[in-house]
């Protein structure tokens, strides 16, 4: 059972610049959106960061796009689309393997 980690200077073995390390170059929530309609997710387990392992990737997603539908920006959803841009760059490093 391989986890993926993100966090640290290191994803699958490649270096990330350090901007995509500390999320400077925030996605919105639309951009997101919009990738996780298309995009294919890997099977769980995912270690997303040092305190998150997300065991269903599917429903991760659609729980967490629903939370942020449904209820109106503000600084409770900040948490909700940092992590789905965590997950966001996890795949993108993935498949650019």
């Amino acid at each position: 059972m391989a986890e993926v980690m993100l966090f640290g200077p290191k994803l699958f073995n490649k270096s990330l610049s350090p901007a995509c390390i500390n999320y400077l170059c925030r996605m919105s929530q639309a951009e997101l959106e919009a990738y996780f309609e298309t995009a294919t997710l890997p099977a769980g387990p995912i270690r997303l960061n040092e305190a998150t392992v997300i065991q269903d990737p599917e429903l991760f997603v659609r729980v967490h796009l629903h939370s942020l539908k449904f209820n109106p920006p503000n600084k409770i959803a900040e948490p909700l689309l940092y992590r789905l841009e965590q997950l966001y760059h996890i795949i993108e490093a993935e498949s650019a393997s």
